[in-house]
């Protein structure tokens, strides 16, 4: 926990605020997770005993802070701060006991009963965790300083509040009230809960806290009552707007300015999610943002272990994300290319600034061109880190792209930066790139495209969006026009987007295109455009051939023509099967379904060939048909494709002609198995009716019906028209006999004749199905079927054919052409290496010429130095000398007041002269005796205190001459020229000597406080980094002018990149404004008067921290002040090879 100190996290603010104080800070325990669900019970207790165990061991404590969230439940515990800080109290007893809290606490009564003190967060993101744990340490000191504890009240409301930020909207009005009211209002702080939403307890929801001494418990009641009267009053204003993924992209392309920062809260792990959702990244890839947008980040494990099991630069097929649970997404199954690998232990540099946190491993993937930022633990996106992760800046932060994180708000805290083209910079870069390369030399300049970038490792997107152009067209003209200008002795070009930007571009590098370059180029643009003219006509005629080729349309239509035959076979086999029932009066019986199944598999079958032939699926399928159909018409003899509707129309017919003599064959044998059931129950009839006559006695009329009913089986057996009226009339003689009998005896004869009336209707109904089937429409429609399908057939073979030939010749015309361009290709690598010896000579020529101009450009850049030096240095001159001239001035009094002294003890000197030169003890005794006979005219005390003065003087003199002394050092070790070797250096050491020099600058109203951490000795150029202390310390005073403060602090930062020093300069000066911020390091950029500044200050600056392999990052806010921290890594004290050498 010591360790946090200076981390801007509550551990860390607590400590810092401990040792500002000067208060021994004890640890006791710290421990922290992200959100799941509730903790378990044994696991809470055994923390919990180990801290009540770490209070007790402590020994008297004068306070305790507590470092909570504010929403744990337990198992069993619903307050879990609330129970911990009981427990607390219980074994510390009366003492100041106070706590810090995240805003999304819900506070409890009985909480803030057991706590002298609440201290929530007030910013969302959390900036000010370390601002609110240092207001808790505070607390309890001025609570020792009255004597008395102060007490906590709370107000709870029944809002649930949705994650709201305070940057801005309802929360940085709500807050910005709160402050307000607490500015008024005698109490020690006032706390707002937003709540923790998403935990299942009977308290959650939002709250107010105050923390005031007992006089103050009225005006601050009244407080929590007005505040949350005015939370309550505007609670519409926190209702939350959810959108969809889609409506988010939809909206995030709508700004007109970039960064955009899409907060995914559905997905947030400070919720308690587990980070792997994919909805909304398959939402952007669906989009095909590409480019514009980086995803970070996914937790993925396994994708992250496979990323670093390929290593950077493999393309690896992955199932990303979705592996937790099934509400947030399925898994993703893409090509993914590996980009970048970091051991995700990364330092927050905003948010928590300085706190370390371990992602697992990570790493950035590319998926459809986009950039998704994967790892391997739980975490919330607190920071910019996982985005720049062993990756530069400017890849990730350019102007065009969209930042998408997981996270609710937090990675809003920092301000991404944004390098947006800058016309001055790019003229430089170029001009630079030409002169330094000199001829032959081709830039490629293009926007979208990643051309330059190829040339000169620069991301193309940050530069001028003007130049719309084709990469690859302009990187094939590079090739080509280079050798060309070569030849014409033009020296360097640059290759733009358009035409007129060549002109320009070409003028501000310093040389003007002249004609014959101007020749070359449109030679060789001509060149290019008939190349690619010719590449995309022979793909095209080779993409024609290989369509026609590897068509599958011919057996597509031979199964069309197999079909139709299984199908007329079908309509026969029905067609047979009806004669052979109507001949032998059989029941056709399970030949019916038999019969239809067959027709129903033969036209299902028929109809998805002529489908799949005649309306072909995909792009390549409907494709290979146009082209088949076009190929054709060159052989006037080839007829010509029948119309797919003609074809699918006649199908149609066929299906419905088909689906009708299904229809009535299944009619017909249903009828069938009737008639023959009732001719069944007919005989059963006539033979009891005659029988029953003949029982009676009525000889005659059984003859007669017995004889009726067999002319009557007989006629229906026949079924003809003629037939079944014969039956009529026989059922009339029936009837008559029916009539001639009592009515008792008419039942069975009157059954028969109902049983011959149902027979005579199923005959009818049987006949009208024959006819119906003997129209025989389904093999005319095959046979018109068949003829279109076979003409189609033996149009398709002979296009195919066609094809094939031609795709022959076209494979020897290619062997012919590549044939050609080997062997020019061999021509040219003969001339090239003949050009290559002549080059390899040139070579040498511009290299040393380089390496001269390079010794040159080194002695104007230490001159140039040296220049500032002694323009810094004129300006503290007078400053300078006023710190030599007070010291000597005292120096000088000194020696005439010594002079005085020395003075009036010469006489005691001349009085014992003749005791030292007496020869004998005679004429010492003599000397003696005069001398006691002068005593009255010496005073001893003013002897002694004469000899103080003398001591005392002296030693004043020396310490005023070690100040001119250290003066003059520091002078001499600033002003030398930067050409001695490196060494080993103190940082703090060259900061102390700084602020010798300026001395003078800052007594006059700036308050230097220090704050110097142990930090090891750099390997560097000392007098260089004096150099960039003094420039820095002198605009932070001209900044204040002459009044404020001024912080410096070193601290020591191990991390697996390697170690650094790190200097913060802080003042409380006017600030920079925002549009000077990325200028003031620019040569010769100034904002003060002619003749005040050179402009150089800055810009030596930066060049000097570059030049040691550190970084410069400079923060500032008008009318707050500027902040600059400088980084330098620890190389120990080795020496670089030549610096051996002259050891030795």
């Amino acid at each position: 926990m010591l360790a946090s100190a200076g981390q801007e996290s509550d551990v860390g603010g607590a400590v810092d605020a401990c040792l500002q104080q000067g208060v021994e800070p004890v640890p006791i325990l710290f421990a922290s997770t992200q959100p799941s669900g509730t903790v378990a019970r044994a696991a809470y207790e055994d923390f919990k005993e180990e801290i009540l165990a770490g209070l007790a061991a402590a020994g008297p404590l004068d306070g305790c802070v507590l470092l909570l969230h504010g929403a744990g439940v337990v198992d069993g515990i619903e307050d879990l701060e609330g129970d911990l800080a009981h427990a607390v109290r219980g074994v510390l007893g009366n003492i100041p006991i106070t706590a810090s809290f995240d805003l999304h606490g819900n506070a409890t009564q009985f909480m803030a009963d057991q706590l002298n003190g609440i201290f929530a967060c007030r910013e969302y993101p959390h900036i000010d965790l370390h601002l609110r744990a240092a207001d808790a340490v505070e607390a309890i000191r001025e609570m020792h300083e009255r004597g008395v504890n102060a007490a906590c009240h709370l107000v709870a409301l029944p809002v649930l509040m949705p994650t709201t930020t305070t940057f801005e909207g309802a929360g940085k009005d709500t807050l910005a009230e709160l402050l307000e009211l607490q500015s008024r209002t005698p109490c020690i702080d006032l706390s707002w809960f937003h709540g923790f939403p998403y935990t299942d307890v009977a308290h959650v929801g939002s709250s107010v806290v105050a923390t005031c001494y007992p006089e103050q418990l009225e005006p601050a009641k009244a407080a929590l009552a007005e505040f949350a009267q005015h939370l309550w009053d505007n609670r519409e204003l926190f209702r939350a707007r959810s959108l969809s993924a889609e409506e988010a992209l939809e909206e995030a392309k709508q700004v007109g300015s970039y960064p955009v920062v899409i907060h995914e809260t559905s997905d947030n792990c400070g919720g308690g999610t587990p980070g792997d959702g994919t909805h909304l990244l398959r939402a952007m890839l669906a989009d095909g943002l590409g480019k514009e947008a980086c995803f970070a980040f996914l937790v993925d494990p396994q994708t992250a272990a496979q990323a670093h099991k390929a290593g950077v630069g493999a393309t690896l097929q992955i199932k990303l994300g979705g592996k937790t649970d099934k509400l947030h997404g399925e898994p993703i199954e893409a090509a993914a290319y590996v980009k970048a690998l970091h051991d995700g232990r990364l330092i927050m540099q905003h948010m928590f600034r300085g706190a370390p946190i371990n992602l697992g491993l990570m790493a950035r993937l590319v998926i459809d061109d986009m950039d998704v930022v994967v790892a391997s633990k739980r975490s919330q996106t607190f920071d910019r880190e996982p985005f720049l992760a062993d990756y530069e800046v400017a890849m990730l932060a350019r102007s065009e792209q969209r930042l998408i994180d997981l996270s609710a708000e937090h990675a809003t805290a920092h301000a991404f930066p944004c390098d947006v083209t800058d016309t001055a910079a790019l003229q430089a870069t170029l001009a630079d790139v030409v002169r330094k390369l000199g001829p032959p030399t081709v830039v490629v300049h293009n926007a979208v495209g990643g051309a330059f970038g190829s040339f000169m490792d620069i991301d193309p997107e940050v530069l001028n969006q003007n130049f719309q152009v084709n990469t690859m067209a302009l990187l094939h003209l590079a090739r080509l026009v280079a050798p060309a200008m070569v030849a014409a002795g033009e020296g360097a070009i640059v290759v733009t987007g358009n035409t007129s930007a060549y002109r320009g571009l070409a003028n501000f590098a310093g040389f003007a295109p002249s004609k014959a370059a101007q020749r070359v180029l449109a030679e060789a643009i001509a060149r290019v455009v008939f190349t690619v003219a010719s590449i995309v006509m022979a793909i095209s005629i080779l993409a024609i051939l290989l369509l026609i080729a590897t068509a599958r349309t011919p057996e597509q239509l031979s199964r069309v023509a197999t079909d139709t035959a299984y199908l007329e076979e079908a309509a026969n086999s029905i067609a047979r099967g009806i004669e052979v029932g109507i001949a032998q009066h059989q029941a056709l019986g399970s030949d019916v379904q038999r019969l239809d199944n067959a027709l129903q598999q033969g036209s299902d079958s028929l109809a998805r060939a002529l489908n799949q032939t005649y309306q072909p699926v995909g792009v390549l399928a409907q494709a290979r048909w146009y082209v088949i159909d076009w190929l054709n018409l060159i052989d006037a003899g080839a007829g010509q494709l029948s119309a797919a509707t003609l074809v699918l129309d006649q199908s149609d017919q066929l299906l419905q002609s088909v689906q009708q003599l299904r229809d009535e064959f299944v009619a017909y044998g249903a009828n069938q198995q009737e008639l023959l059931a009732a001719e069944a129950a007919y005989a059963t009839l006539a033979n009891t009716a005659v029988g029953e006559l003949r029982e009676k006695g009525d000889q005659n009329r059984a003859d007669s019906v017995y004889v009726n009913t067999e002319q009557v089986k007989t006629l229906l057996a026949n079924g003809r028209v003629e037939d079944l009226n014969g039956v009529l009339t026989l059922v009339d003689q029936l009837e008559e006999v029916e009539a001639s009998l009592a009515t008792d005896q008419r039942g069975n004869l009157r059954s028969l004749i109902n049983t011959t009336y149902t027979m005579i209707s199923l005959r009818r109904a049987m006949n009208q199905a024959i006819d119906a089937m003997q129209q025989d429409l389904v093999l005319s429609h095959l046979e018109q079927l068949s003829d279109t399908t076979t003409n189609d057939q033996l149009y398709v073979l002979n296009a195919v054919n066609d094809a094939r030939v031609l795709l022959n010749v076209y494979t020897v015309l290619m062997l012919a052409v590549l044939g050609f361009f080997g062997l020019r290709l061999a021509a040219s690598h003969r001339a090239l290496n003949r050009s290559h010896d002549d080059l390899e000579v040139r070579v040498v020529e511009r290299t040393a010429d380089l390496a001269r101009a390079n010794e040159n450009l080194q002695e104007s850049q230490v001159q140039l130095v040296q220049a500032e030096k002694m323009s810094s240095l004129g300006q503290l001159v007078a400053g300078v000398m006023h710190e030599i001239n007070t010291p000597l001035l005292y120096v000088l009094n000194n020696t005439s007041v010594t002079a005085e002294a020395v003075e009036d003890l010469a006489k005691y000197v001349e009085a014992t002269k003749p005791i030292l030169a007496a020869q004998s003890s005679e004429e010492g005794k003599q000397a003696i005796k005069a001398l006691l006979s002068r005593r009255n005219e010496f005073d001893l005390d003013e002897i002694d205190e004469n000899m103080q003065e003398v001591e005392s003087l002296a030693q004043d003199s020396i310490d005023g001459l070690n100040q001119i002394s250290d003066l003059v050092q520091s002078l001499k070790d600033f002003s030398r020229l930067d050409r001695v070797a490196d060494d080993t250096f103190d940082v703090r050491e060259g900061i102390e000597k700084t602020l010798t020099i300026t001395r003078n600058l800052l007594k006059q109203g700036v308050e230097v406080q220090k704050n110097f951490s142990d930090v090891p000795e750099i390997y560097c150029s000392p007098s260089r980094l004096n150099q960039v202390f003094i420039n820095i310390i002198t605009n932070a005073v001209q900044a204040m002018d002459g009044r404020g403060v001024l912080k410096i602090s070193t601290s020591y930062n191990q991390t697996t990149k390697g170690d650094s020093v790190e200097i913060v300069f802080e003042d409380t000066g006017c600030g920079i404004p925002q549009e000077h911020l990325t200028k003031i390091m620019d040569p010769f950029f100034t904002t003060k008067p002619v003749g005040e500044g050179t402009g150089l200050g800055l810009s030596i600056v930066r060049q000097i921290v570059e030049q040691h392999e550190g970084q410069i990052f400079v923060d500032s806010k008008e009318n707050v002040g500027t902040r600059i921290v400088l980084s330098f890594p620890v190389k120990g004290p080795q020496q670089k090879p030549a610096d051996a050498e002259e050891a030795a």
